[in-house]
């Protein structure tokens, strides 16, 4: 098997893992993208930052050289360097102006209203189940 190695930009997103003065190591993740263009791992990284749910903190961005096995970006190389034309770059509001980032935060927001209100219902059903099973219990012990 002959792998290609390639060149491109790898995007880390990383949260607040501090508070108070303390670390916690619950707190401390990264989301990282490898792609061949800043824009491509841009939207390689939407989807899990979206999934998230969690306050991003920092970004980084580094020039790498990466194979691609199995569908996998495997970095081999990292040069651990913001390329130049990268600097002024912030990576976080790229992320929520690109259209990708709204689409799929419209799509979170109404499944989870879609839950809250499937919810919503089976508590009723819940609340008028009990509520007959009341009544007949008190049908009972006050027709006798």
């Amino acid at each position: 098997m002959k792998l290609e190695v390639k060149e491109g930009i790898k995007i880390t997103i990383h949260n607040k893992d501090t508070g108070r003065g303390c670390y916690y190591s619950e707190d401390d993740w990264d989301i990282e993208a490898v792609a061949p263009t800043y824009e491509e791992a841009i939207e390689l990284i939407i989807p899990k930052y979206i999934e998230s749910g969690i306050y991003a903190y920092g970004n980084y961005i580094s020039g790498v050289k990466y194979v691609t096995y199995n569908g996998t970006q495997c970095v081999i190389d990292d040069t651990d360097k913001t390329p130049s034309i990268y600097k002024d770059k912030n990576v976080i509001n790229d992320i929520k102006e690109h259209p990708l980032y709204e689409k799929l935060s419209l799509k979170k927001i109404k499944k989870a209203e879609a839950l809250m209100r499937e919810n919503q219902r089976k508590q009723k059903i819940a609340k008028e189940n009990k509520e007959r099973k009341l009544l007949k219990e008190l049908k009972k012990k006050y027709d006798e």
